[in-house]
């Protein structure tokens, strides 16, 4: 063989070696292991507190109930505990961060992050890490250990997206947005009470195993009702959540002031008496029908409703799609079975 050409070839080999060796290898100081930033064991976490630059803080504290406090004042929602613990569970070191974007990185790190910290049953904590901005094009995000001297890309595998968002800093998006949660078999008596149109307000009780109706109208009064009819409105009491809470005081001191739609109450078979306001929402500009039937504008929003309830009179934007099919009227419980066919 030509010794030029043997040179030459060579020559190619050394440059590829020191690209996919070196050049294209993501490098760093110190190698950790894959599961460096995990806390697989998070049965045995007991506070997760989380925080940035600014003054958002979170703390989350599980209770012996087994349930999570954010900040010492709200139950925190399951599904957002369960998406955390999922990802404190999860997250792998992928690789540390190339030498050439060194730099750039922990000053990206130092400028925006959030400080995770991990408690079992004492006060110290077991880790603590700092997530940092997303990558551009791995799909994860910078994260660097405390007491380690180099970030790295850090993801879930199998989950294309990032991880920042996982660590929520909004005191009321981890707030739990159940109004009602009662089963039908625990359901001692409810009442709509609609405050501008009496004669359709309505209460049902418990009497033995079926329930009695409770009307303004004498006609109805003490009338046993359509079982099927009723417990399938019993269920939609399993799951009520507002949309999003309101922090506005000013706004709540208003709409506290002016006269509801309706009043819902529950009472459960334990006693606890539960209660919920319905006010009309002023039509805003992202409201998605703006026009009645006729093309006139509309005063109200048809698709939300504020709500206000418990005795701190917690507030709130929920939907009608939620909480529409529990506004119905007295006849909808004697409503006839359907004839047999």
């Amino acid at each position: 063989m030509n010794r030029n050409l043997l040179f030459a070839l060579v020559a190619v080999a050394l440059g590829l070696a020191v690209w996919f060796g070196v050049i294209n290898k993501p490098e760093g100081s110190r190698v950790l292991r894959e599961n460096a930033f995990a806390y697989p064991d998070t049965a045995a976490l007991q506070k997760i507190f989380l925080a940035d630059r600014g003054d958002r803080e979170i703390l989350l504290e599980r209770q012996a109930s087994g349930r999570w406090m954010v900040n010492g004042r709200f139950e925190a929602r399951p599904d957002a505990i369960q998406t955390l613990l999922e990802t404190i569970a999860q997250v792998e070191a992928k690789y540390p961060v190339a030498k050439a974007k060194y730099d750039l990185v922990v000053r990206e790190i130092a400028g925006e992050h959030i400080k995770v910290e991990l408690y079992t049953d004492g006060e110290k904590p077991e880790k603590i890490y700092y997530v940092g901005p997303p990558t551009t094009r791995d799909r994860g995000n910078f994260m660097q250990l405390e007491g380690t001297d180099y970030p790295y890309v850090v993801h879930i595998p199998g989950l294309d997206g990032f991880l920042q968002t996982r660590y929520i800093l909004d005191q009321n998006t981890w707030r739990e947005r159940t109004i009602f949660s009662a089963k039908p078999q625990a359901i001692d008596s409810l009442a709509v009470t609609y405050t501008l149109n009496p004669d359709s307000s309505w209460a049902i009780a418990r009497s033995g195993e079926s329930y009695r109706l409770h009307t303004a109208l004498d006609r109805i009064e003490n009338r046993a009702v359509n079982p099927r009819a009723t417990l399938a409105y019993l269920s939609h009491w399993r799951n009520l959540q507002c949309d999003y809470y309101l922090n506005d005081s000013y706004k709540r001191d208003s709409v506290l002031g002016t006269t509801p739609i309706c009043t819902l109450s529950l009472t459960k078979r334990n006693g606890q008496a539960e209660e919920c306001l319905i006010f009309p929402r002023p039509l805003a500009r992202r409201s998605k029908i703006q026009f009645d039937p006729f093309g006139n504008p509309l005063a109200v929003d048809k698709d939300k409703y504020y709500a206000a309830w418990d005795a701190t009179r917690q507030f709130a934007v929920v939907q009608d799609f939620v909480f529409g099919k529990l506004f119905v009227g007295p006849s909808y419980f004697v409503q006839p079975e359907p004839p047999m066919p």
